[in-house]
């Protein structure tokens, strides 16, 4: 009774996965997860918004962006394991659960219990309740084979459980399946699904093995909720921390930004973007020791941060180790060869070098290319002034003033650049 190929011949059917409960299950799912994921970035923002509406309408738009995201890669995913698996094979002299499983003999299965998951269910979403089919299979123990301690303790029960998921199938495909299985192994079908079959030899064993397995689901998932609520607990707090200190920073409130940044770092010292915007926040506040060692600890979390690269940089040109600040911008033109930044502080190096013509290559780069960046007009506009010309600072300034009416530093340039050529023309 073998097809060509070495196989037992398949009695009935092979049962592959269906498409509408792999969708239902994508989309319900997709519902927990982009909660779940939402969960910290929901406290993250409470800093960056002004009132409630405009939270719920940034809040629901990572919620969607999210959902969208799970349900399509978690379909595709279903979709490939359906295909790698190859569904439930019925076979004459037993059942393989998988493509390359190994078959299952109808007579070595001792138990078919189905129980309702109405948790799981509720949520991941779905529209019917969940079951589980559980089949008991009796293993007999090698005393020569090596174990492990699973392995051992489940050969010491003789009963080894194998699951599956009613979400995978149709309702009535997942019945069909249970009804066949207890006619096979047992010689009857059961007029309820939701019903335990056993055999009266394993009857002892099968409550014991029950009684472990339920204990292990409920330890597993005793530490699956821990580690999301530790996890979920800790973004939330270092988003919502670092944050607010991006606000406070905003408003030129550096003592009050340093402390959330260094409250973010406290939480979570890999955070290199906190270390860096700490950093930021002490050489605004003067304390140039602490700002270089925190860039320094934002390198050593992540190396091609090139924000921190170029604060360094800015420090080195302002205690004049200009070889050094040259050696860093070098090395962060090739990480962002397109950041402003990077530009406008190479710009401050050849001036500093006295090579003009240089500076004023890099700054006609930063106008090409930051067009539609205020605070980088800025920057460039305030280097036109050092070199005196006070025009191109002044238009420059203006544009960034147009781009950003609340841009007090274009406003401060302007009176400056009034000043300065007043006392151009009078000295002329």
């Amino acid at each position: 009774m073998s097809s060509s190929n070495g196989e037992p011949r398949c009695l009935r059917y092979q049962l592959n996965s269906n498409d509408r409960s792999m969708v239902g299950l994508a989309l319900g799912s997709a519902c927990t997860v982009s909660t779940l994921i939402c969960l910290p970035d929901a406290v993250g923002i409470i800093p960056t918004v002004p009132d409630l509406l405009h939270w719920t309408v940034r809040l629901l738009g990572l919620w969607l962006s999210a959902f969208t995201l799970w349900s399509l890669s978690c379909l595709a995913l279903l979709h490939l394991a359906r295909f790698a698996c190859g569904g439930i094979i019925l076979y004459e002299r037993g059942i393989k659960l998988w493509r390359f499983g190994k078959l299952i003999a109808w007579s070595d299965v001792s138990a078919a219990v189905v129980e309702k998951q109405p948790l799981f269910s509720f949520a991941f979403g779905l529209t019917s309740v969940a079951r589980r089919l559980t089949l008991y299979e009796e293993k007999v123990a090698n005393p020569a084979q090596s174990l492990g301690n699973w392995q051992r303790m489940m050969a010491a029960s003789r009963l080894m459980p194998q699951s599956i998921p009613s979400f995978h199938f149709a309702e009535d495909e997942f019945r069909s399946l249970f009804a066949h299985i207890c006619k096979m192994s047992f010689g009857f079908v059961p007029h309820s699904l939701d019903c335990c079959v056993f055999s009266p030899d394993a009857a002892a064993v099968l409550r014991a093995t029950s009684k472990r397995a339920s204990l292990m689901r409920v330890v597993l998932s005793l530490i699956i909720a821990c580690g999301l609520v530790t996890f979920l607990g800790r973004r939330a707090a270092i988003n919502y921390c670092y944050n607010a200190g991006s606000q406070y920073f905003t408003k030129m409130d550096y003592a009050s930004a340093a402390r959330q940044y260094r409250l973010a770092t406290k939480i979570d010292p890999t955070f290199a973007q906190a270390w860096d915007q700490l950093a930021r926040s002490e050489l605004r506040q003067g304390d140039l020791g602490p700002a270089e060692q925190h860039w320094r600890r934002a390198l050593q979390m992540k190396p091609d941060l090139v924000e921190s690269k170029v604060g360094l940089s800015c420090l080195y040109i302002y205690r004049g180790d200009l070889q050094a600040a040259r050696v860093l911008l070098a090395q962060c033109a090739c990480l962002a060869p397109h950041n402003s930044a990077v530009y406008l502080t190479q710009a401050a190096l050849y001036l500093k070098l006295g090579d003009y013509r240089q500076v004023h290559s890099l700054l006609a780069v930063v106008e090409r290319e930051s067009a539609a960046n205020a605070s980088a007009l800025v920057a460039a506009a305030r280097i036109y002034w050092q070199l005196k010309e006070y025009e191109q600072s002044y238009l420059l300034a203006g544009k960034a003033l147009r781009l950003d009416p609340s841009c007090s530093d274009a406003v401060a340039l302007l009176r400056l650049c009034k000043l300065s050529a007043s006392i151009k023309r009078q000295d002329r």
